[in-house]
């Protein structure tokens, strides 16, 4: 069927189209503001994601990384441990090192001294056999009254010196040993012992005479050799010992102390020092 359509209903069809157009336009165009901001919310998405694995990663790096840092500081800890031994060690090596220096230097001074001992020990007795050998002329005369006059000690010397069959003229010197004593001696208020009386002869020959005879000398006077200091000290300890009849008998000759422990010893002790004497005090102690 065919018709045709007026102008107005043209325009009316033509409005139609418009307002379908329009509304088609406002259609497209409200469709396409949702799709818009889904893209932006995908792209949020996608952001958050890539954040997250970023997180992830950082997280899992530091986790690694705080793993390393244990197995560094485990390490260190170690070495620490493994330096403070090290240290421990060198310390008790070089401890012992010392004391091994200390023992070898204490060591080295006690032979050292050991030898100066000795060595002193030897020029001690060098030097008392010496001073022996110097009094081989002398004898000691005990118990003489002293005078102040020189002619008066001469006088009462020579009877003495001729019951030991010894001629004034064999003597080289005579005098006192040590300082004037002065004033009355303990409670009985005696005067004191008269100093002894030290003879010098010219020749060894008079003084073995001299000491030979020495018997024909009764008491109060007796006679004795001269011996050094040291000797006197060692011959009084022998007397200690003879009074606590530890040794049987004693006597000296030319210097020498004789010492015989009992009366059937073959053989005296020959005492020149203390270490003769200290030999002699093992062999009593026997």
């Amino acid at each position: 069927m065919s018709y045709v359509m007026s102008k107005s209903a043209k325009d009316s069809t033509n409005v139609r189209k418009d307002s379908g157009t329009s509304t088609r336009s406002k259609t497209t165009k409200s469709i396409e503001v949702p799709a818009k901001n889904g893209s932006e919310s995908e792209s949020e998405v996608d952001d958050n994601h890539r954040i997250l694995e970023t997180l992830e990663v950082i997280r899992s790096g530091q986790s690694d990384l705080g793993k390393k840092i244990d197995s560094i500081s485990s390490n260190l800890h170690r070495r620490l441990d493994d330096l403070a031994d090290k240290f421990v060690n060198v310390e008790k090596d070089m401890n012992r090192h010392i004391k091994e220096e200390i023992d070898m230097v204490r060591c080295e001074i006690a032979q050292h001294v050991d030898s100066l001992e000795k060595d002193n020990s030897e020029l001690r007795r060098d030097n008392d056999d010496l001073q022996q050998y110097i009094r081989r002329h002398s004898i000691l005369i005990h118990n003489l009254p002293e005078f102040k006059d020189r002619d008066e000690e001469k006088r009462q010397l020579e009877p003495i010196l001729k019951k030991l069959n010894i001629d004034f003229s064999e003597v080289d010197v005579f005098h006192r040993l040590g300082g004037v004593k002065k004033g009355p001696t303990g409670a009985t208020n005696q005067p004191p012992r008269p100093r002894t009386t030290i003879v010098r002869f010219f020749g060894h020959g008079s003084r073995v005479t001299a000491m030979r005879a020495k018997k024909n000398l009764g008491r109060p006077f007796w006679v004795t050799e001269h011996l050094t200091v040291a000797r006197m000290k060692i011959l009084n300890q022998v007397k200690d010992l003879y009074k606590s009849q530890l040794v049987h008998s004693f006597y000296t000759i030319n210097g020498d102390i004789h010492v015989r422990v009992k009366k059937e010893s073959p053989h005296p002790f020959i005492l020149k020092s203390e270490d003769d004497f200290t030999k002699l005090s093992i062999s009593i102690s026997k």
